[in-house]
């Protein structure tokens, strides 16, 4: 299922393969097509299966979260329905089914997902896509206009672009360490990662926000835990552009 939390109305252009939507304002917005994302997700799970030794045999559905949206030209392929429809449309796929894996395979399918999942070892996208560190902007990212860096003052995150205030905007730059370099990190890249003068300040941020590991405490590693959630403002901004 792809799921669309949005509003206006909504266009699927089968002939460029392109979505895009009109807003309140009246203003067209080109977006990513969920029907491409669909196929994606389809894909892989009837890859997966077939490699198990199974028939593929994923559906898939856009279900649209918001009343406030409107499909006005639907998708080539698959259904586009309104939250309220999706029990309906999982009876119907039920009824339409002529047999189905017994629970010892779809337990045997979860556990073999859980070992091809990525370890928590894996390196950073740095390290990925060859990016040298010095090319890696640092510093706090403002959680409303995204400008790097921000300045600490009493307490606080300070924006020197459009003066917002944040708390916790070092949660957000924590993830996006994670991303760059990999999940272990040590106080003194995270103080250079922050651009902040505070040892005290950093070594507090990471036992509080991260899972403290063996060493020293000048040179402890520390493992940043995934919740991307902190990067969903920054994320959605960017695919927005």
């Amino acid at each position: 299922m792809e799921i669309k939390n949005m509003r206006g109305e909504f266009y699927f252009d089968p002939k460029n393969r392109q979505f895009f939507r009109v807003n309140d304002n009246g203003k067209k917005e080109g977006m990513r097509n969920p029907e491409a994302q669909v196929n994606r997700a389809i894909k892989a799970i009837n890859t997966f299966l077939c490699s198990k030794g199974y028939d593929g045999i994923a559906e898939g559905i856009i279900v649209l979260v918001s009343r406030a949206g409107i499909v006005m030209n639907a998708p080539e392929r698959w259904k586009t329905i309104p939250l309220d429809s999706l029990t309906e449309f999982i009876e119907a796929l039920e009824r339409q089914t002529s047999s189905v894996f017994t629970d010892d395979i779809c337990k045997k399918l979860a556990l073999s997902l859980l070992d091809e999942d990525r370890s928590e070892a894996m390196s950073g996208l740095t390290t990925y896509y060859a990016v040298s560190e010095k090319d890696v902007i640092r510093g706090v990212r403002c959680p409303e206009c995204h400008q790097i860096p921000m300045e600490r003052k009493h307490s606080r995150w300070s924006c020197t672009r459009c003066g917002a205030e944040c708390r916790n905007a070092h949660l957000g730059s924590l993830q996006e360490y994670r991303l760059l370099f990999g999940p272990e990190i040590t106080s003194r890249h995270a103080k250079e990662f922050f651009q902040n003068e505070s040892l005290n300040f950093t070594i507090r941020v990471l036992n509080k926000s991260t899972v403290p590991k063996a060493g020293k405490v000048r040179y402890r590693l520390f493992h940043i835990s995934e919740k991307l959630t902190y990067l969903e403002g920054f994320v959605n901004n960017e695919m927005k552009q």
